[in-house]
């Protein structure tokens, strides 16, 4: 048996631009596990059909994390994600760089994980949010 745990899941990472630096901690945390893809806009190619990509991308991922920092309420385009990944009933994981932020999240949200970024730098606090399923299940009862 393999030491290592493939774990086969995809992320895509929600933060305003001006949070790149917090964004690559992040992107770090979870790039440490073999399988793990992490998607942030920011890898979309300048010509190509980005908000395509973008539905696609947040459509195909198990988990939505959110990078939440003053400048996040900022960003229509946070918002838009985060309006879309709602939509989708996807598991949300709010990283917060300042928790003070959160109460002001203009969309009701409740998340499966809320961390601080700090709190990334442990595997457990990783492992844990990688074993989250998918879309949210409203057939529980089926």
């Amino acid at each position: 048996m393999s030491k290592a745990k493939k774990w086969g899941k995809r992320i895509f990472l929600s933060h305003a631009l001006a949070d790149r630096e917090a964004a690559r901690r992040i992107r770090n945390a979870f790039s440490r596990y073999t399988g793990v893809r992490v998607f942030t806009p920011e890898m979309l190619s300048a010509g190509g059909e980005w908000l395509a990509k973008l539905k696609e991308e947040i459509k195909g991922s198990d988990v939505f994390v959110i990078l939440l920092s003053p400048k996040t309420l900022d960003s229509d385009w946070v918002k838009w994600e985060i309006g879309a990944a709602w939509a989708l009933e996807k598991p949300f994981v709010i990283v917060c760089t300042h928790p003070e932020v959160e109460a002001n999240l203009l969309v009701e949200v409740t998340p499966e994980y809320l961390v601080n970024l700090e709190d990334l730098d442990e595997p457990g606090i990783v492992r844990q949010i990688l074993e989250l399923n998918g879309a949210k299940s409203n057939a529980a009862s089926t």
